[in-house]
């Protein structure tokens, strides 16, 4: 009894400490989110990998990016969040990560190897641009298309929308207004 009462209490304290208040719509979505996950019973845990991401962005915009997406503590930001930080520095120079993160807190989520600088790469093919600089810049404009997986289809309608654009005007408006991605069907 007593230790279920601890696995309710822990936890809620944590959330407490980056003001949400219990009962809250906030709690009510962070709750539905994180529910049947054991990482979320355990206070030491979230608050250590709260810290790893304290000690790297700072108070406010670690409690911003963990309200936005708590499953990032399901990640072992401990060990892994430096190395990804670093990885995030060189695919974007010269931007504030804090910013990029804050506008897309799943990017912290995605392999480097595996998934970021693929979608980097094809998006780079896709939008005709000439490097992978280019398609960072495109990406720190809009940070959630390296959520997309492809972004062919959603060239496509635009093409299919404004059927006086060719395949490089479709690629030329959408590097510079890449927000257009985002839209689907």
């Amino acid at each position: 009894m007593i230790q279920a009462l601890i696995a309710v209490v822990l936890p809620a304290l944590f959330w407490e400490r980056l003001q949400v208040a219990p009962g809250s719509v906030r709690m009510g979505k962070i709750e539905r989110a994180t529910a049947g996950r054991s990482v979320f019973r355990d206070e030491a845990l979230l608050c250590r990998r709260h810290d790893a991401l304290v000690a790297a962005l700072g108070e406010e915009s670690a409690r911003k990016l963990l309200l936005r997406a708590p499953l990032l503590l399901t990640h072992d930001l401990e060990s892994t969040l430096a190395a990804k930080l670093e990885q995030l520095t060189q695919l974007f120079p010269g931007t504030d990560l804090r910013t990029l993160l804050l506008r897309a807190p799943t990017l912290l989520q995605l392999n480097a190897t595996t998934t970021l600088i693929p979608r980097l790469t094809a998006l780079q093919e896709d939008l005709q641009l000439g490097s992978l600089a280019g398609a960072s810049q495109v990406v720190v404009r809009a940070p959630t298309l390296l959520q997309l997986s492809d972004v062919k289809p959603r060239l496509q309608a635009l093409q299919d929308a404004i059927p006086a654009l060719s395949a490089a005007d479709a690629a030329a408006l959408a590097s510079r207004c890449p927000s257009l991605l985002g839209y689907s069907r």
